[in-house]
C-alpha cells in the first residue's frame, strides 16, 4: 500500500511515499485500521532502520487520515517475532506535521509490545 506524506515548510512543498507490506481496512468505508509490516529476519538485524521506516509510515497515514480519535496500530512480523506498535499524538503535533508550526509543536510517542516463540 502507498501512503503519500506531503509537508509544507517555509513555503516549500516536500513529499515522500511510504510503502507498507499491507493493511487491515474496513470492508465498507475502506478506512485503514492497521498497517502491516513483515521482515524475514528478527528486528535486531535491521534496527533502527525498521523503526524509522514504521514511523514514516505512521506519519504518512496520519497525514492522509488525520482523525485523532482513531486508534492506530502497526502489526509487524520480524522473523519469529511479532510487534504491536501503538502511536499516540496530540492535536499540537498533528498541527505541526500538517503545517509546520513550531509553536507548541507537541509530540508523537509509540508504545511497542513484542512477542516471540
Amino acid at each position: 500500500m502507498y501512503l503519500v506524506a506531503r509537508f509544507t515548510t517555509r513555503g516549500a512543498s516536500i513529499a515522500y511515499t511510504a510503502i507498507t507490506d499491507g493493511q487491515v481496512q474496513h470492508a465498507v468505508s475502506y478506512e485503514i485500521a492497521a498497517l502491516l509490516e513483515c521482515k524475514k529476519r528478527q528486528r535486531v538485524f535491521h534496527t533502527p532502520a525498521i523503526e524509522i521506516q514504521e514511523t514514516s509510515q505512521v506519519i504518512a497515514w496520519i497525514l492522509k487520515h488525520p482523525d485523532t480519535s482513531l486508534q492506530r496500530i502497526i502489526i509487524s512480523q520480524d522473523g519469529n517475532e511479532i510487534y504491536l506498535t501503538f502511536p499516540e499524538f496530540d492535536q499540537f503535533w498533528l498541527r505541526y506535521i500538517q503545517d509546520g508550526r513550531l509553536d507548541k509543536a507537541g509530540h508523537m510517542t509509540e508504545k511497542v509490545w513484542s512477542m516471540e516463540d
